[in-house]
């Protein structure tokens, strides 16, 4: 059966001499529908200063699609959900005609939240089908880079906080919002961004 084909097949039968015994003059063959998953390209890893207010990602989902193009007719939906909806005053949802995501940060909150998307259609899960996507993760981070102690700036005592970090003496999750290259950890990189901040 070729790739998302379906529909009926009727085959005939004939003897062209030879002796067949008791077989019918035709029959079919019935291949029925089955719903394709929906599919879709996530985005970036997010990161937000604290009290940023309503973000908008335009496209943060790109090549959404319901599946072949007899199903182009189906509803879409996208399901989102955190690890840490402490973090939003305004849960993460994402559109699913443009792709836009959209997150607000709840008030004077920073940290992390691992954010998980899958896709789902409106064709059902018939004949062994598929009504939703793989999940695909992606993180969001709020605070301020560098601000390890989470007051709100970035000075000396940031950078004797990470220090600590580095050598163990204080645990790695300090402030995942002081983070700058989204590694989820602190580490030289943050060391070295403080400075420079601290340095004008």
């Amino acid at each position: 059966v070729a790739d998302d084909a379906y529909g009926t097949a009727t085959i005939a039968v004939t003897n062209e001499g030879r002796a067949v015994l008791n077989l019918p003059g035709q029959f079919r063959i019935i291949v029925n529908p089955v719903n394709d998953a929906p599919e879709f390209t996530g985005g970036a890893d997010q990161k937000v200063s604290k009290n940023a207010g309503t973000q908008i990602v335009p496209n943060w989902a790109q090549n959404i699609s319901a599946g072949p193009e007899n199903e182009s007719d189906q509803t879409l939906a996208f399901q989102v959900m955190t690890d840490n909806d402490a973090l939003f005053a305004i849960a993460p949802g994402i559109d699913a005609i443009t792709g836009d995501l959209t997150y607000s940060p709840a008030e004077d909150a920073s940290g992390t939240a691992n954010v998980k998307v899958t896709l789902r259609d409106d064709g059902g899960f018939e004949n062994g089908g598929l009504d939703i996507s793989d999940p695909q993760t992606f993180r969001i981070t709020v605070g301020i880079s560098g601000d390890a102690d989470d007051n709100g700036i970035v000075e000396l005592r940031d950078v004797v906080i990470m220090l600590q970090v580095l050598t163990g003496i204080v645990p790695n999750d300090i402030c995942l919002g002081a983070d700058v290259n989204s590694d989820g950890k602190i580490g030289m990189e943050e060391v070295v961004f403080a400075l420079q901040e601290l340095s004008g």
